[in-house]
């Protein structure tokens, strides 16, 4: 089943015209929270309390596990990826409220694959967070 319609377009606010064009820290403040931030975390095993539009690169070689604990308040998406080792990686979510699809999915579960990388797109819906589960060898 393919993904559609995950990211909304945004509107970025024009640069003020009373600075040349350049951004003010008036400018900055109207982006807040349309920048996206990386995190690389090569620790392993990997406990995430997910922010905000953020991507977390997850470097270790083979994780061992990845348990995503929530969302913090003013949550709507981020991203993870990361790489199973030769053991797959054991993955956990609150048992309540969330739903997977996608890859190596069933009835809402995601269940990682040995030597496999993985990219999960986070969404804050209406009535739950989703975790769409994309893979690459």
């Amino acid at each position: 089943m393919p993904i559609t319609n995950i990211l909304q377009p945004i509107s970025i606010p024009p640069a003020s015209t009373s600075n040349n064009g350049l951004m003010t820290s008036a400018d900055k403040k109207k982006l807040d929270g349309l920048v996206t931030t990386t995190i690389t975390n090569a620790g392993d095993p990997v406990t995430l309390m997910l922010a905000n539009n953020i991507v977390y690169n997850l470097t270790a070689t083979a994780l061992t596990s990845l348990t995503l604990s929530g969302i913090a308040t003013g949550f709507e998406y981020a991203s993870v990826t990361f790489t199973s080792g030769s053991t797959a990686t054991v993955f956990a979510m609150p048992s309540t409220g969330w739903y997977c699809i996608g890859a190596a999915c069933s009835s809402g579960t995601f269940t990682p694959e040995a030597s496999m990388r993985y990219n999960l797109a986070i969404c804050q819906e209406a009535d739950r967070v989703a975790i769409y589960v994309m893979e690459a060898q």
